[in-house]
């Protein structure tokens, strides 16, 4: 509701802000917290977050479909 009404109040407001945008240092800093799991970490590879030799850093093991 809150970003509804942000919108609502500047029309010109990107929804999402370039900084918002999900990145490398991001998921394995979610990973390394224990906020992401490894399934997690996949989709990230599959929307082209990371690549699968970023997964298997963050991860130890080889990205697998």
């Amino acid at each position: 509701m809150k970003l509804v009404m942000e919108i609502l109040a500047d029309p010109q407001a990107k929804i999402v802000k370039e900084e918002d945008e999900m990145t490398f240092e991001m998921v394995k800093r979610n990973y390394n917290r224990k906020l992401w799991n490894k399934q997690m970490v996949k989709i990230a590879v599959v929307k082209g977050v990371i690549t699968a030799v970023q997964f298997k850093e963050i991860t130890g093991e080889e990205y697998t479909v």
